[in-house]
């Protein structure tokens, strides 16, 4: 399942890079090229103008989309350093804390694994995003001889059981982050934190199901 999903999700990024979003900058440039011919009345440079500007968003828009679908820091940067700045890219513009511990699982797990991982601390991120009054974050990934243990916790808001956000994106509800944990043949447990705040422990096999 989680192969499949990850090949899936290579394609259609695939597609949307080299196809859709060839075309775009075929549009743009095209645009543009026109409007720098001399003589063009007013009213059409005002049109290949327009043209020139949304096809350049939608250029933005489409590279955006191809990035959460293939990650490229994880293919750049390898898992850890991948993880350690989805970190800082999420939590450290707030002012929150954060102290970590990140195995590199480089050749320890298949890729679609790794994918998947770096898929649920997206979720996990986002999710502390919504909690209020977060200062410190706590977060580890260890390599176990069967498995790979996760863990988040932090002093904020506390989460209710079974909250969480979907790996995939914002069209999934919060019940879905247990539910694909489970279906990888994962375990996920949710609990309150020391005095304030909540920890998330995940554990899912090296090769998820």
């Amino acid at each position: 399942l989680a192969e499949q999903e990850a090949a899936a999700r290579e394609r259609l990024a695939a597609e949307i890079q080299n196809g859709f979003g060839h075309r775009l900058v075929l549009l743009r440039n095209g645009a543009l090229t026109a409007l720098a011919q001399p003589g063009s009345p007013p009213a059409v440079q005002d049109e290949l103008a327009q043209i020139s500007s949304l096809a350049s968003s939608a250029l933005d828009e489409a590279r955006a989309i191809a990035e959460r679908l293939r990650p490229v820091e994880l293919e750049r940067l390898g898992f850890a350093k991948a993880v350690e700045e989805l970190l800082a890219r999420h939590l450290a513009p707030p002012g929150i804390r954060v102290f970590k511990e990140v195995d590199n699982l480089g050749g320890a797990v298949s890729p679609p694994a790794a994918l998947y991982l770096y898929r649920l601390v997206e979720a996990l991120v986002r999710e502390v995003g919504k909690r209020a009054g977060v200062t410190t974050v706590l977060f580890e990934v260890k390599l176990e001889p069967d498995r790979i243990r996760l863990r988040l916790e932090h002093d904020g808001q506390r989460s209710k059981p079974g909250a969480g956000a979907a790996p995939a994106g914002d069209s999934e509800g919060p019940s879905d982050f247990a539910e694909r944990v489970r279906l990888i043949g994962g375990e996920l447990r949710i609990c309150d934190a020391p005095e304030s705040g909540t920890c998330w422990q995940v554990r899912i096999p090296r090769e998820p199901a």
